[in-house]
Formats: structure tokens, C-alpha cells, sequence
């Protein structure tokens, strides 16, 4: 053994001679550096607000509300003669002229509050909801006083007209239909219901529709176009998105709740108070019947934050996708769990205990202190991954050059005959040469480590500079940045040292030096992005992308696996979107097994050529 290690030390003093080393090093250190400050030079100060000025928007309002003024007198009089007609064969016709009408109404209504209150509909304000529930509560009230019939009333209706004529044989199945229909009566009030504590575009009759953004609150809101599918289904109706009463959900309500909270939303709307639409909201979600008590929680808690980070009601502030992505991960593990599937696919049980770990890591985050809220963009998050990952793939290009001229090169030079006639056994001289391979990963690593650290505390914000947590059966553990880290940086080694031995075994097997590190640069560089890429195109993975070795080159990601998201989430730890989906599972322990055989495989392989051939 203490042979072994004098030779080391030999192979460390050439190695040490060597300028490409110091080059490719510096190179590295500089590399990671000048991404921070690229980083740093372009995240935003802060998002500004992109918001148009009701000034601007003003005449365009007001000529829409003339406009669909006009729509709504041409279908009111469309209305009148086909139900002057009663013909059941238009009963479709009808129900869906009813719906758009209803629609234009509400636009209609929303125009004329927006230029009452100088508010333009067309912005992401935090008014522009309010103004919305304004015109379901107004539009709600006038119903009621004028006793108009509610939508599911029209619906059984028309499932009548329907029935009267279908055949006896059909009528069976209408009224199965029918009874369905009851049933998703109360599914579309309880979702219309969700929707009071948050604002949909509501769309218009002929494809007319709003657009705008969506707060913190929403982004997490209960959808309805699958109930409104289920309608689709059922009737074959040809129903926009959003093809319903949106007054629907106040209809439970009397006159005077009505006009109270036309009076609150008002109230609000003339303070202009960010922190009184966040009571409003949270007032709304706790008498939301629809939803369950860790729903209301959830929601609850996601308002109670974003007001703590957005206390002005900006529709744009820094965080805001790091919040939503989290919000959003954590309500779709909690549907996976709850429900055990995913966009119509049952979940394996694997899938569903991934789900649960990342439940518990959103919600660690999530109530995270919020302190040292961030002024940069979010992209500076990515940076610490994105470093650690290019200083890997520098040292990677610096051991392909050490590792492919080791043994060729010496060859070549005639400088091994001074080895070979030494009283030293040759595997010696090649584990001697192995083990310099491994050190100088290690150290490389340690430098792209502390470089990575350094520059992190200089460029990144401490709201940035997250804790690594992941999900045990005692509950979340978190490992603190520096640590994490440096794990990581380690854990990177694994990629390095694969990498190292194949360019040791060509170098040993081909004896040229420009051959073992062409070879190995085209593997590493070449192969695996054509690899990389045809997982990036191909959507259904084929079960054999599991097997092949270029997915367990670097164990890191196994190690540290990223939230199970393909969101803004998946960035903050790792710099790359790496997916753990694949269409065969595979045993956690074939990532670790398929590398040490791999390794084994090219050492000994390596080993083998030096030791028996002639030198």
C-alpha cells in the first residue's frame, strides 16, 4: 500500500506540472462567478406593474358597452320570437341563447361598474374582482326580485323537452340522463360556489371573453370546465368554457346579505385597500359550504401570505412565482392523494407515496418564516444549481483530458519504462493512476463547491438561499444551504469519476491519447445530448430509457431528487428540469446498483489492457 501512495504523490507532481490544469480551473472559477453577476445584471429590480391605465382604456370601454348593448337587444328580440314559436325542437336553441344572454348581461354590467368606479376591466386590479362579484350580486338580486327561473331550472326543462321526443325505448334513458343532471345540479353550485372567493374571466356570447391575470389566491382555485364537460356530455350542447349563470353562486342569498355586500364590496373598492380584499376574501372562503376545513385552510393561509408579501396588492412582486409553483404542487399532491389519480390515470402506489413527500415539502415552504422578502427576480434562485452544474461539467472536460492521456501519453513519451522496470507490481502503477484520477474529482468539486458558496452570498438574496428539505417517515428534514450544497457538489462526483474511468479505459485499450479523449468527449457531450434531447421530445418514455446507462451517469439527481413538478419548483434546487417519471418503475436501488457495475466494468476493463498487454 505505501507503494501505492509514493506513486501517487508521483502522479501528482506530473499532474501538478501540468498547465492545462490550472487554465481549465481558473476558467472555472471565473465561469461560475461571471453567471452570478449575468444573473445578477439581469434579474428586475422589481416586476413593474404592466397594469393599463383605466385613462387608456376608457374609450375602449365605452364602446364595447355599446356595442353589447346592441348584442343584447338583437338576442332579447332573437329570444322573444322563438319562444313566441314554442317549438320543442328549439329547446337547445334556446336554453343556449338564455346562457349567452345571461353572459352579456353580466359583461354588460361589469362595463358599466368599471366606468362608474374609473376601474379598468381589462387590468389584473385586485378591483376588477370585486367588481365582478358586484355585477353576479347585482345581476343575483334582480333575479330574485323579478323571480326569474334559475339555470337548473331551465336545464330540467329542456330535459323534459328532450324526453317528450325521444322514443319510449330512449325515454328510459333520458330520464337516467335526468336524474345525472340532478345530481350535477349540485356539483355546479358547489363549484360555482368555490368561485366566490376567487375571479374567472367570465366569456361573452360569440366568443367575446376578458382577459387577465390571476392573483396569488387564484392560481390554486378549484377549475369548473370539467363540470362544465360533464354538460357537454350529457347534452351534446354546444356550450362555451364558461356557459353558465355566473350569478348562480349567490342565488342561496337574500335580498338584504345581497345589498350588504354590494355595500362592503363598495366600501372597498372606494379605500382602496388591499388588506380589506384580503378579509373579504377570507370572509368568503370560511362560509364557502363547498369546501372542506383543510381547503378552507389552505386558502385561508395562502391569502394571510400573500398579503404578507404583497401588502400593496401588486399584480406583479418578486416571489410571486416561487409562491404560486409551491401552492400550486401542493394542491395538486393533496388531489393525488386524496383522490389516487392524475388527469384520468390511476396512480401507482409509488406515484401516490411521491405525491405525499411532496405534499409535506410544499408545505414546509410554505410556512417557511417570511423574512428578507426579495427585491430581484426569482431566476436569481436558479443560480446555485446552475453553478454547481457547469463547474461539473468544467472538471468533467479537465479529468477526460488527465484520464485519456495518463497512460497514452506516457507510452508515447517513453516516460512508463522508468515504472515498469521498477520493483512494482503494474496494477499498482494503475490503481496509483486511478486513485490521482479520483483526487483531483474530488478537489475540483471542492472548488466549484466554495466558489459556488462564495458567489451565492455575494448574488443571490438570502430569500433565495433555501434549505434542502425532504420527506422521512418521522416528517421533513431540511439540510441548511451551505450544507446542502456541499453534498450536492460531492454528490457530483459520481457524474466526474464515470466519466474519468471511461476516458482511463480508452486511453488504456487505444494507447493514443487524441482517440481516448476524442472518444469519451463525443460520449459525454455528443451521445448524451442526443440522449437528453430525445427525453425532451418524446413524450411517452419507452421502458427501455430505464435500462440505459446515460440516465445513471449522475447520481445526484437520485440522491437529491428535485420536487416531482415540472413548474418554476423543479429550478430552484437542481438548475434543470430533471424528471423522475418514467413508464417502467425501477427500484430505487437500480440507480446506485447499474452505476457501481458500470464503474467496475471500465476499471476493470482499464485495469486488464494495462496490465497484460506490452507497453
Amino acid at each position: 500500500m505505501n507503494k501505492v501512495f509514493v506513486l501517487l504523490r508521483n502522479e501528482w507532481t506530473k499532474i501538478l506540472r501540468k498547465k492545462i490544469v490550472y487554465f481549465i480551473l481558473i476558467l472555472t472559477v471565473l465561469g461560475i462567478v461571471a453567471l452570478g453577476g449575468i444573473f445578477k445584471l439581469f434579474s428586475l429590480s422589481y416586476y413593474s406593474d404592466d397594469q393599463i391605465p383605466y385613462t387608456e382604456s376608457k374609450s375602449e370601454m365605452e364602446k364595447e358597452l355599446f356595442n353589447i348593448e346592441k348584442e343584447i337587444s338583437d338576442l332579447e328580440q332573437h329570444v322573444e320570437s322563438i319562444e313566441e314559436n314554442n317549438k320543442s325542437d328549439q329547446a337547445q336553441d334556446l336554453l343556449n341563447l338564455h346562457i349567452n344572454l345571461a353572459n352579456l348581461k353580466h359583461y354588460k354590467l361589469l362595463l358599466e361598474l368599471g366606468l362608474a368606479k374609473n376601474i379598468n376591466i381589462y387590468s389584473s386590479d385586485f378591483r376588477r374582482q370585486l367588481i365582478n362579484d358586484w355585477a353576479d350580486l347585482q345581476l343575483t338580486k334582480e333575479a330574485k326580485l323579478a323571480g326569474s327561473p334559475k339555470i337548473n331550472e331551465k336545464i330540467h326543462a329542456y330535459d323534459e323537452a328532450i324526453a317528450e321526443k325521444a322514443s319510449p325505448e330512449d325515454s328510459n334513458t333520458d330520464k337516467i340522463i335526468s336524474e345525472e343532471a340532478i345530481n350535477e345540479e349540485a356539483i355546479i353550485d358547489e363549484t360555482n360556489s368555490k368561485e366566490s372567493e376567487t375571479s374567472s374571466d367570465e366569456a361573452v356570447a360569440e366568443g367575446s371573453s376578458l382577459d387577465e391575470g390571476r392573483s396569488l389566491s387564484d392560481f390554486s382555485s378549484e377549475q369548473t370546465d370539467t363540470i362544465h364537460g360533464i354538460i357537454i356530455d350529457n347534452y351534446s350542447i354546444d356550450y362555451y368554457p364558461y356557459d353558465y349563470y355566473p350569478y348562480e353562486k349567490y342565488s342561496d342569498l337574500t335580498v338584504e346579505a345581497i345589498e350588504q355586500k354590494i355595500k362592503k364590496i363598495d366600501q372597498i373598492i372606494e379605500e382602496n385597500s388591499y388588506p380589506m380584499f384580503i378579509e373579504y376574501q377570507i370572509n368568503n372562503i370560511k362560509s364557502n359550504q363547498a369546501l372542506n376545513d383543510q381547503q378552507k385552510d389552505f386558502k385561508i393561509s395562502d391569502l394571510e401570505l400573500e398579503l404578507q408579501v404583497n401588502p400593496l396588492g401588486k399584480t406583479h412582486y418578486p416571489g410571486k412565482n416561487y409562491f404560486l409553483s409551491l401552492q400550486h404542487l401542493r394542491d395538486n399532491s393533496f388531489a393525488a392523494i386524496n383522490n389516487g389519480y392524475l388527469s384520468y390515470r390511476p396512480l401507482l402506489p409509488v406515484e401516490i407515496e411521491e405525491a405525499r413527500h411532496d405534499f409535506q415539502v410544499a408545505n414546509y415552504y410554505l410556512n417557511l418564516p417570511v423574512t428578507d422578502l426579495p427585491t430581484t427576480d426569482a431566476s436569481m434562485s436558479f443560480y446555485p444549481g446552475l453553478a454547481i452544474n457547469l463547474g461539473t461539467y468544467a472538471i468533467i472536460c479537465l479529468i477526460i483530458i488527465l484520464a485519456g492521456s495518463t497512460i497514452s501519453q506516457e507510452i508515447s513519451t517513453g516516460s512508463i519504462k522508468g515504472l515498469i522496470i521498477a520493483p512494482v507490481k503494474r496494477y499498482k502503477i494503475f490503481f496509483a493512476k486511478a486513485l490521482s484520477i479520483l483526487s483531483i474529482s474530488l478537489i475540483g468539486m471542492l472548488i466549484v463547491y466554495l466558489t459556488t458558496l462564495i458567489s451565492s452570498y455575494v448574488f443571490v438574496e438570502p430569500f433565495y438561499r433555501l434549505p434542502y428539505a425532504f420527506a422521512t417517515q418521522n416528517g421533513v428534514v431540511a439540510l441548511q444551504f451551505p450544507v446542502y450544497l456541499l453534498l450536492l457538489s460531492f454528490s457530483k462526483v459520481s457524474f466526474v469519476l464515470i466519466t474519468g474511468a471511461t476516458a482511463l479505459m480508452f486511453s488504456s485499450i487505444t494507447r493514443s491519447t487524441s482517440i481516448s479523449v476524442g472518444i469519451t468527449m463525443v460520449m459525454q457531450f455528443g451521445l448524451l445530448s442526443i440522449y437528453n434531447f430525445i427525453k425532451l421530445i418524446s413524450i411517452n418514455l419507452h421502458p427501455i430509457i430505464a435500462f440505459l446507462p446515460f440516465e445513471y451517469l449522475d447520481l445526484s439527481k437520485y440522491i437529491f431528487p428535485v420536487m416531482n413538478d415540472t413548474s418554476f419548483s423543479s429550478f430552484i434546487f437542481s438548475g434543470i428540469n430533471n424528471s423522475r417519471e418514467f413508464v417502467l418503475r425501477t427500484p430505487s436501488t437500480l440507480p446506485y446498483l447499474y452505476w457501481l457495475a458500470m464503474i467496475i466494468g471500465l476499471i476493470w476493463i482499464a485495469r486488464d489492457s494495462f496490465v497484460k498487454n506490452d507497453l
